[in-house]
């Protein structure tokens, strides 16, 4: 056989293309086994992947639900960003090069056959391979530039088809006068967030594109709505009636101990999820998720007390919430949580305090969601399908819950609701018990058994003695803080 005249540049352009690919070492983008020489010829051995293309998946299933395709979406994504900084382009990015893993929701990006090095800024001149309706206009004409924004055409378009089961209208013809119809008219089920970053990214000139994948992948996150992390592995109560949470036991209820010894509460976000711009302003047109949120507002009591447990004052509030369906009449009520800025942490002096909460530092939070509630049993069981609680009934709050069970639930809720959920951060938790407080408790100096349920054979500050009721209580037993939260160790 005679060999091209440019065979040895060929064969080095695989090499080095290869060599890069390899360095893209993601779990959602097939991975190199080897490269080696066969002869003459330079091979490359990869990772086999056992599951379906996600051309298939939409046959079998019809339109993905739009969590599932934006889980995809965001993998994939993330993996062509480690692609790009590699100095690669895919430039075929479609469902038949996206399969997922048998058994899992993983997606892997494959076939690698035409991708291609590119510098940013400079023009070259790629070989004309392509793939209709993934393909953006760059890719059909000889001389363009080529940077992130064409593998963002692609993916953008693997979700249109992913929302849609339709395959979009081809570049060239889209120049000569086709409309792209936008998926939302397709599919009414499309938020307007989604709708608007696939016909963003979908731009027929590069220039009016995100330009980077990172870019766009962030005009698809949606504000994430909050659940509160387990703050211990288990909640026990012993034969003493000390609540134990496997590293310390709560004898003096120090506003930071009383928090930690809760159980796992649920003061729900995610989701972002996820992460993304959070939802603060509720002017706004609440159209920005999967499902659109109905704030609706409701009014509350809470009490602020003196270091003897005695209330000194009573005010009305009123905070803004919405309701997830959980199925089965159970719902999980989510409270709009305000930005704001607080100082972490206790001031030196204050009883019962831990050496690790100085120096107090000030910090800002970003407004988010929480649940109004402790998780409770019933919400934990519509979602996992168990219940682990020691102490059973609905109402009640969930207990026995591992740091990966909460996080399971999370991806569980996020999956079921459409919204993102994920576990606060240590500043939000704090930020959300405090409620705008500067006291050791969100109700003032002391804390007593008729605010929290706790032990309380054991004091603190002034305040008298009181009942150990040895059980949890169901949720909203006790007044809310200035938040709207009742999270008070029901």
């Amino acid at each position: 056989m005679q060999r091209r005249p440019d065979f040895t540049r060929l064969q080095q352009d695989f090499l080095n293309e290869a060599v890069k690919l390899a360095k893209c070492n993601h779990s959602h983008v097939v991975k190199v086994r080897e490269v080696f020489p066969e002869g003459q010829l330079w091979c490359m051995a990869m990772e086999y992947i056992e599951g379906e293309h996600l051309a298939d998946r939409v046959q079998r299933l019809g339109v993905l639900s739009e969590a599932e395709a934006l889980g995809y979406i965001q993998q994939i994504g993330e993996a062509l960003t480690v692609v790009h900084q590699n100095g690669l382009l895919h430039r075929d990015v479609k469902p038949t090069n996206i399969i997922v893993r048998s058994h899992k929701r993983e997606a892997v990006l494959i076939d690698f056959g035409i991708a291609r090095e590119f510098i940013p800024d400079l023009t070259q001149i790629h070989t004309p391979y392509l793939s209709h309706c993934f393909a953006p206009i760059e890719q059909y004409q000889t001389v363009a530039p080529r940077g992130a924004y064409t593998d963002v055409y692609a993916l953008a378009a693997t979700l249109y088809f992913l929302l849609t089961n339709r395959l979009p209208p081809i570049a060239p013809n889209r120049a000569t006068g086709t409309i792209l119809e936008s998926p939302q008219q397709i599919n009414s089920s499309i938020s307007d967030r989604v709708n608007q970053a696939i016909v963003k990214g979908m731009e027929l000139e590069p220039e009016n594109r995100p330009q980077t994948m990172q870019e766009w992948l962030e005009s698809l996150k949606e504000p994430p709505v909050i659940v509160v992390a387990p703050i211990n592995n288990h909640l026990q109560i012993n034969n003493n009636s000390q609540v134990n949470n496997n590293q310390q036991t709560l004898i003096k209820p120090s506003r930071r101990k009383f928090i930690q010894t809760v159980g796992w509460m649920g003061v729900g976000l995610g989701v972002t999820v996820t992460v993304g711009k959070l939802i603060t302003d509720t002017s706004r047109k609440q159209s920005t998720s999967p499902k659109k949120l109905s704030l609706q507002t409701f009014n509350f009591e809470t009490v602020t007390v003196d270091a003897k447990g005695t209330i000194t004052n009573r005010r009305n509030g009123e905070a803004k919430s919405f309701v997830e369906d959980l199925g089965n009449g159970v719902t999980l009520e989510m409270v709009q949580i305000p930005g704001g800025t607080f100082k972490r942490g206790s001031p030196e002096g204050e009883v019962g305090r831990d050496k690790n909460e100085s120096p107090q530092r000030q910090v800002t939070v970003p407004g988010f969601f929480m649940g109004r509630y402790e998780v409770t049993q019933a919400q934990y069981q519509a979602i996992m399908g168990t219940n682990p609680a020691h102490f059973k009934g609905e109402k009640l709050p969930v207990d026995k819950v591992s740091w990966d069970d909460a996080v399971e639930f999370c991806q569980k809720l996020s999956q079921k609701t459409g919204h993102t959920y994920r576990l606060p951060s240590e500043a939000e938790w704090e930020y959300a018990c405090r409620a705008g407080t500067t006291t050791p408790f969100y109700f003032g100096e002391t804390i007593t058994p008729d605010l929290v349920n706790y032990n309380g054979y054991y004091t603190y500050a002034s305040a008298p003695k009181g009942q150990n009721r040895r059980k949890t209580t169901p949720v909203g037993s006790f007044l809310p803080n200035a938040f709207g939260n009742g999270y008070n160790a029901s």
